[in-house]
């Protein structure tokens, strides 16, 4: 869904034009329903790079959300973008493989 990878706050999807194959149910969506998952920064203190998919969890260990990139920060470390539940980042302790996850603030507002 274009609204998991936050396409809406960037004004990346047009909702009064266009015809295309998903586009019902990213307009009921987007008029009717609430975005249950969203796409996060984190970073993680890690040299090597994370494998998309890689499943991220919560404290009582439910999967929470999965890796979709990852990236090595010149200060160190791994960033990561990640679909996470919105439920799951509100209650936080968020982790990979046992390492805490540290959630960084996006470029722009999670929130319209």
């Amino acid at each position: 869904m274009p609204q998991m990878v936050n396409l809406d706050l960037l004004n990346g999807i047009n909702f009064k034009k266009g015809c295309y194959t998903g586009q019902e149910i990213v307009a009921r969506t987007h008029y009717l329903g609430k975005v249950k998952r969203r796409t996060h920064l984190a970073h993680l203190p890690l040299l090597a790079p994370i494998a998309a998919g890689s499943e991220i969890v919560d404290a009582a260990g439910n999967v929470a959300g999965q890796v979709v990139r990852s990236a090595a920060n010149p200060d160190g470390g791994q960033d990561i973008l990640a679909e996470l539940r919105l439920e799951s980042v509100e209650a936080g302790a968020l982790s990979w493989q046992g390492m805490a996850l540290q959630l960084l603030p996006m470029p722009y507002a999670l929130e319209k």
